[in-house]
């Protein structure tokens, strides 16, 4: 989540896109334009992931990790990646890299 809020303090939202490229001038100017809104509801998507997909993941308790729930956390954010909206589409964006872990 502090990626998503140097976005929104910064406007650089060059951490969704892996290019050594300049970002262009028309493209900053609508990163200026985008609500602290938008942020803050894909701050509140991420944290829910977080609790709702991965920390049910592991069952410190029995000291367990469970591949059902796993498995089940990745179909989650893919579902999601096919349903953006405003709301989302940061954390769509960034949560896939945790898939690997989830695994």
């Amino acid at each position: 989540m502090a990626n998503i809020e140097y976005m929104r303090r910064t406007r650089d939202l060059g951490l969704l896109f892996y290019s050594d490229e300049p970002t262009p001038e028309v493209a900053k100017v609508a990163y200026y334009l985008i609500p602290n809104s938008v942020f803050y509801q894909n701050e509140l998507t991420v944290a829910r992931a977080h609790q709702e997909w991965f920390l049910p993941i592991m069952d410190v308790g029995q000291h367990s990790v469970s591949p059902a729930t796993a498995r089940m956390a990745t179909t989650n954010i893919y579902d999601m990646r096919s349903h953006w909206s405003p709301n989302n589409i940061i954390a769509a964006m960034l949560l896939p890299a945790l898939v690997p872990y989830a695994k």
